[in-house]
C-alpha cells in the first residue's frame, strides 16, 4: 500500500472496512475551456469545454496486498449556445 501512496501522493478518499480492508480512491481531472468561448459573438454559438476525468481505485487486503485495481476515465464535450448547454 505505501508503494502506491509513494507513487500517487495522498489519496483523494480512503476506506478501512471491518474485515481490514483498505480502499484508496485518487480522482484527478481536467478542463480546457474552448477558445472560441472569448470570440464575442462567434462564442455565443460555438463556445463550451472539454474535460477529463480519471479515477483510480486500490483495494488492499488485510494483509496490505493489494487485491483489486480499477480504473475509470471519462470525457465530456459541452458547448454552449444560444439554447444553451450540451454535452457528449
Amino acid at each position: 500500500m505505501q508503494a502506491i501512496m509513494d507513487q500517487f501522493g495522498k489519496p483523494n478518499s480512503s476506506t478501512a472496512l471491518g474485515d481490514g480492508t483498505q480502499i484508496l480512491v485518487y480522482v484527478s481531472g481536467k478542463t480546457h475551456v474552448k477558445g472560441t468561448s472569448y470570440v464575442p459573438i462567434v462564442g455565443l454559438f460555438a463556445s463550451g469545454a472539454k474535460s477529463s476525468m480519471a479515477v483510480r481505485t486500490f483495494t488492499f487486503g488485510p494483509d496490505g496486498v493489494l487485491r483489486n485495481y480499477t480504473t475509470t476515465d471519462t470525457s465530456a464535450d459541452c458547448s454552449a449556445g444560444l439554447l444553451g448547454a450540451s454535452c457528449h
